[in-house]
């Protein structure tokens, strides 16, 4: 018997959000090794379609990164984040960065497996749901619980495919890119991510799933 559940997260630190939103700002706040490195190879691209486009990157670039191998991984990342455009903000308290997710316009992560760390696919990700909560639609890979995390067209967009990729990677320079250009359809995304973040990742809304499965299983 398999009852699969899901994260849920502190709703308060995204209550009162009134700073006003950068539609140009794009952010990413997932463990670096998963994605930023993609993600830092394809922003000049997007930068050269929308030059105001600017990305914030908020994790410390050795999060996770303990062994030698993975230094020099995290060497190579600041490296390609030396370029324009791109802020390094580090790792901050959890209200700081759900301030930091409600001034931007999109949260961008082409989430890729991580062999050396047996990180195959997102079991839930913290971080696009707390980008949701602030708000902020998502652009990701389509990979693990993704699907489940991000509804596909209406509070995010999901890129099918092996993010290593041309295809892949074109594919979601030109979703950033379009998304970035329609105020309207991201504005609209970012109601429905935030109304379906309240309604159901709250910790009470996790509480209540978790106490009527169990009550099912025992009656």
């Amino acid at each position: 018997r398999i009852f699969v559940i899901k994260n849920g997260i502190y709703l308060p630190h995204f209550a009162d959000l009134s700073a006003p939103r950068d539609p140009y700002r794009l952010i990413y706040s997932s463990v670096p090794d998963r994605g930023l490195d993609i993600l830092l190879k394809i922003f000049p691209q997007i930068k050269a379609a929308v030059p105001q486009a600017n990305l914030s990157v908020y994790c410390g670039l050795e999060l996770g990164m303990l062994k030698e191998s993975d230094k020099q991984r995290a060497t190579k990342l600041y490296d390609l984040a030396n370029q324009p455009g791109v802020t390094l903000h580090g790792n901050v308290p959890h209200r700081q960065l759900a301030e930091a997710l409600s001034q931007s316009a999109l949260f961008i992560y082409p989430s890729h497996a991580v062999p050396a760390a047996a990180f195959y696919a997102e079991t839930s990700c913290i971080a696009a749901i707390e980008a949701q909560a602030a708000g902020t639609p998502v652009i990701a890979s389509r990979r693990g619980a993704l699907p489940e995390t991000v509804e596909d067209g209406k509070t995010g967009i999901l890129i099918t495919g092996d993010p290593y990729s041309q295809e892949y990677q074109d594919k979601f320079v030109r979703e950033v890119v379009e998304l970035l250009k329609d105020n309207a359809r991201r504005e609209a995304m970012s109601r429905a991510a935030k109304e379906r973040v309240f309604s159901h990742y709250g910790w009470d809304a996790i509480a209540k799933e978790w106490e009527d499965h169990c009550l099912k299983i025992m009656s």
